[in-house]
C-alpha cells in the first residue's frame, strides 16, 4: 500500500483493522466507487488486501475481482496497468476467472490461457473447470486452454469438472473420461469423493468403473471412499451400477 492509499483508510469492524478505501469497496463490491477509485489514481491497482477467509483474499485487488465476478473493476485495474500474475506465489490470477467477459480480457492483457500453478501444475483450464460454467469452458478453450494437461498427479482436466455440464463440454472438447492419474484413478474417482453424485452418473454411463479398486493409500474401492467421505447415496449409486453390469454379463 503506498502513502497515499493510507491517506484514505477506512476502519472495517467485521475485520478490526484498517482497509484502504479500493479494499473497502472491493469487499463491499462497490464497483463504481472502486473503479473511480482506480481510475482517479487515488489507489494503487497492485495493492494486496487482507486474508478474511473469503476467497480471493489475502492477495491482489485484481485477484479478488476476479473470483467476486465484479468485470468493471477488472477491466479498471487492468487498464491503470494491474500485474496479471500474483507476484509473490506466481499463482495465474486467470484461474480465479468468474466470467466470460473478465476471461476474454485477461487474456488480452497479456495473461497466459496456459499457465500453470509453480508446485501443483494446476492449469487455468483444471481451476475454471471446478466451477459450474460451462460457458467459460467454452470460452477458455476458444482462447487456446489446452483440454489435454495434466497436473503433478497426472490428473486430467475432467477430474476437476464441477458438473455434469462442465464435463459434457471436456468431453467434447477431447477429454478422454478413462484415463488414469498416476495412481491409476479415473475422474470417477474425484467425483465421488467430491459428493457430485449426477457426475458420478453421467462418468459410470461414459465407461468409468465402479467397482475400481482404488490405491491411492491403501486398497479401497469406490463404495468405501463414498461412505468414508460421507456420500451413502453415491455408494449406493456405485452398488447399483455394479449389479446393472452384472446382470448385463
Amino acid at each position: 500500500m503506498t502513502s497515499g492509499d493510507r491517506e484514505h483508510e477506512v476502519w472495517d469492524e467485521n475485520l478490526n483493522l484498517p482497509l484502504s478505501r479500493l479494499w473497502s469497496a472491493l469487499r463491499r463490491r462497490d464497483q463504481p466507487l472502486a473503479c473511480s477509485l482506480v481510475r482517479d489514481h487515488l489507489q494503487d491497482p497492485n495493492q494486496w488486501g487482507p486474508y478474511d477467509g473469503a476467497p480471493g483474499g489475502g492477495g491482489p485487488a485484481l485477484g479478488y475481482a476476479l473470483w467476486w465476478g465484479m468485470e468493471d473493476v477488472v477491466d479498471c485495474l487492468l487498464d491503470a496497468g494491474a500485474l496479471i500474475t500474483d507476484e509473490l506465489y506466481l499463482h495465474p490470477l486467470l484461474g480465479l476467472a468468474r466470467s466470460a467477459r473478465s476471461l476474454r480480457r485477461m487474456v488480452q492483457a497479456g495473461a497466459d490461457s496456459n499457465a500453470v500453478h509453480p508446485s501443483t501444475k494446476t492449469s487455468v483450464l483444471q481451476a475454471l473447470a471446478r466451477q459450474d460454467d460451462p460457458n467459460l469452458i467454452v470460452a477458455a478453450l476458444e482462447l487456446g486452454a489446452d483440454v489435454h494437461h495434466r497436473d503433478f498427479r497426472r490428473s486430467t482436466v475432467l477430474f476437476d469438472a464441477g458438473s455434469v455440464r462442465v464435463a459434457e463440454v471436456l468431453i467434447a472438447a477431447g477429454c478422454d473420461t478413462l484415463e488414469r492419474d498416476d495412481v491409476g484413478s479415473q475422474a470417477l474417482f474425484s467425483a465421488v469423493i467430491r459428493g457430485k453424485i449426477e457426475l458420478c452418473r453421467r462418468l459410470i454411463e461414459l465407461g468409468c468403473d465402479p467397482s475400481h479398486i482404488e490405491n491411492a493409500t491403501r486398497p479401497r474401492s469406490l463404495i468405501e471412499y463414498a461412505n468414508q467421505w460421507g456420500h451413502p447415496e453415491i455408494a449406493a449409486l456405485l452398488d447399483s451400477a455394479i449389479d446393472d453390469r452384472d446382470d448385463v454379463r
